[in-house]
């Protein structure tokens, strides 16, 4: 076989594999985005998707962060916000609204970044729905971290994010149940303030890198949370 051929099948060859990547990121496309933190590898891995497509939505997530002390307007922007997050989901499925994470705790160090827990009866998000959180000025991120959440960020003077789980399961359990915890333990809110402090001193300024370093606190919460309160 000549050069000019060798040349000729190598372009092919190329051609050929750029269109399998091409259609099986078509396939994947559909499939929902359900991917954990690798901690031995500081990544995500995703079950479903192609390394391109994890690329991509990494991007999309992570974003420079800081934390501030303690504001005491943080519960009464929640409420403002509630309200206004209310009028966009059905009152049939819309069973409750929860200020939950670090801002939802007194006295708690943490992003200047309300979260808002939305539990509903059936676990869906219509365009309608995103249409009018995005009016609220959201961007809706998908179902990101987990299969089971619908995530969406509002950034603006005063920052949001919107959870949307289904009321009663784990996410909704679990995150209220570390709000109760943390605000019946003040020693281990301490403890928790020393572990973010630690997490921007050694330069963990993007939300992945901080939640990665927060990675073994938030597990040891969750679980002592569970222990008190899971019936």
């Amino acid at each position: 076989m000549n050069i000019a051929s060798l040349s000729c099948y190598g372009f092919y060859l190329t051609v050929f594999v750029y269109f399998v990547i091409f259609m099986i990121s078509l396939s994947l496309n559909n499939l929902s985005i359900f991917y954990i933190r690798d901690k031995s590898k500081n990544k995500l891995v995703l079950f479903q998707r192609e390394s391109i497509m994890k690329i991509v939505d990494e991007k999309i997530t992570d974003e420079k962060i800081t934390i501030v002390p303690y504001h005491p307007l943080w519960p009464e922007l929640f409420e403002q916000e509630a309200e206004n997050i209310k009028k966009v989901f059905d009152i049939s499925r819309l069973v409750d609204i929860q200020h939950y994470g670090s801002t939802s705790v007194q006295g708690m160090t943490a992003k200047p970044v309300v979260d808002i827990l939305v539990g509903v009866s059936e676990f869906y998000i219509s365009e309608q729905e995103k249409s009018d959180l995005q009016k609220l000025g959201y961007v809706y991120i998908g179902k990101a971290w987990t299969n089971h959440r619908f995530y969406l960020r509002k950034r603006a003077v005063q920052s949001f994010n919107l959870a949307i789980v289904s009321h009663g399961g784990d996410l909704w359990r679990d995150n209220l149940m570390v709000r109760e915890y943390l605000r019946a333990h003040p020693e281990e809110a301490k403890a928790y303030i020393r572990v973010k402090q630690q997490a921007i001193i050694q330069g963990h300024t993007t939300l992945f890198a901080y939640s990665d370093f927060k990675y073994n606190f938030i597990i040891e919460l969750i679980e002592k949370a569970r222990r008190l309160y899971a019936s």
